[in-house]
């Protein structure tokens, strides 16, 4: 009897180990996608002020470049979470 308590105190310490691996990845994923997210938007900001100066055409190469930048944006986000739904250890069941 004494062992098989044992037995059920490992699998579940394990299971916890297992999912509290899992939120880490998760949340580490989610990092990834916010912070490359950011990056790309300010970057395209910065680079369209620098044009609309540069050319005195202020607002157009901030728009489209802010334009561009949320279309990467989206598109890094759609990748990353492709990749990680796709992942075999993510998988249910």
């Amino acid at each position: 009897m004494l062992k098989n308590t044992d037995y059920n105190e490992r699998k579940k310490n394990s299971e916890n180990n297992n999912n509290r691996e899992k939120l880490w990845r998760t949340f580490g994923v989610l990092w990834a996608i916010g912070t490359q997210f950011a990056v790309i938007v300010v970057t395209s900001i910065f680079i369209g002020q620098y044009l609309d100066n540069r050319f005195q055409t202020s607002p157009l190469f901030l728009i489209l470049l802010v334009l561009a930048g949320l279309t990467g944006g989206m598109l890094t986000l759609y990748r990353i979470l492709k990749k990680f739904k796709n992942s075999n250890e993510y998988k249910t069941g």
